[in-house]
C-alpha cells in the first residue's frame, strides 16, 4: 500500500538523519523500515503482515533473520519508538477528504458543477479510452502521482523544509489546478477554497512556487534524455488504467 512506501521512507530519513550509517548497510536500514512500517499499515488495514523470512528474500537473502531483528531494535530505540507520525500519505488523504466535502456540497447547489469525465473528454478521445473515471478518484491519482514522482527532489525537501503537510497541500493544489484548466463545462472552480485553507493553514500564495517546481519536475519526464529508473518507473504506474492513465494527461499551467 502506499501507506507503507510513505512511512518507510519517513523511518529510513528520520533514522540517517540521527545515525550516520555506512552505505554498506544501507540496505539493511530500508529493509528494516520497510518491516516496521509494514507491521503497523497492515495491522491497520487487516491484511497478513510482511513475515522476517519474506523481509530477508526480498533482499535476496544478503542479511539474516538475527540482523534484520536487531537492526529492527536498533531502529525504534533510535528513534524513541516515535514510529507512527503522519506522512506526506496522511495529509494526502486528509486534504482530498475535505476537498470531497466541498465539491459535495458544491454539487448538491449546482455551483460549478463538473466531473472527471468532462476534464479527460478531449484527450481520452484521440487515446480511445473507454474506462468510467470518478472525479474524487482522479484527484486522488493525481495528487498521488506528483506527490511519488517528486518524493526524492532534493530541492522541494529544502523549500518544504520537510514539512510532510505543505508538500501535500501543494501535491493538492496541482491536482485542483490541472482538474480547473481542463473543465469543458467552463465552469469557475475554487482551485483552493477557504475550507482548505483554514484545515492546512496554508495561503495560496504559499504553495505556488513549490506547486511550479513539482510541475516542472514532472515535465523533466517527458524528455527522452530522462534515464533515471526510479522517475519511469513512477511515470508507467500513473500511465495504467488503475490510476486513470494520469501520467499521459495533459499538465496543468501554475
Amino acid at each position: 500500500p502506499e501507506s507503507v512506501m510513505w512511512l518507510t521512507m519517513n523511518i529510513f530519513d528520520r533514522y540517517l538523519s540521527i545515525i550516520d550509517t555506512h552505505r554498506k548497510i544501507l540496505q539493511l536500514v530500508a529493509i528494516a523500515a520497510y518491516f516496521i512500517a509494514s507491521k503497523l499499515s497492515d495491522n491497520d488495514i487487516g491484511t497478513n503482515t510482511l513475515t522476517l523470512s519474506d523481509a530477508c528474500r526480498l533482499t535476496d537473502n544478503a542479511f539474516n533473520i538475527t540482523q534484520l531483528k536487531n537492526f529492527e531494535y536498533k531502529i525504534l530505540k533510535t528513534l524513541n519508538f516515535h514510529i507512527q507520525i503522519p506522512t506526506v500519505y496522511n495529509f494526502l488523504m486528509y486534504y482530498i477528504n475535505i476537498t470531497y466535502s466541498i465539491d459535495n456540497i458544491r454539487d448538491n447547489n449546482k455551483i460549478d458543477n463538473y466531473s472527471a469525465n468532462n476534464y479527460i473528454t478531449l484527450w481520452r478521445s484521440q487515446q480511445n479510452l473507454n474506462s468510467c473515471f470518478s472525479e474524487s478518484s482522479l484527484l486522488k491519482s493525481l495528487a498521488c502521482y506528483y506527490a511519488d514522482r517528486n518524493l526524492l527532489e532534493y530541492d522541494l525537501i529544502e523549500m518544504t523544509s520537510g514539512s510532510s503537510a505543505l508538500y501535500a497541500a501543494c501535491c493538492i493544489y496541482c491536482a485542483r489546478v490541472q482538474q480547473s484548466q481542463y473543465n469543458t463545462n467552463n465552469l469557475p472552480i475554487n482551485t483552493w477554497p477557504k475550507q482548505l485553507e483554514d484545515e492546512t493553514g496554508y495561503k495560496i500564495n504559499d504553495l505556488i512556487l513549490i506547486s511550479k517546481i513539482i510541475i516542472i519536475h514532472v515535465k523533466e519526464e517527458c524528455q527522452s534524455s530522462i534515464t533515471n529508473k526510479r522517475q519511469l518507473i513512477i511515470k508507467k504506474k500513473y500511465s495504467d488504467e488503475k490510476y486513470h492513465y494520469v501520467a499521459k494527461l495533459p499538465l496543468p499551467s501554475i
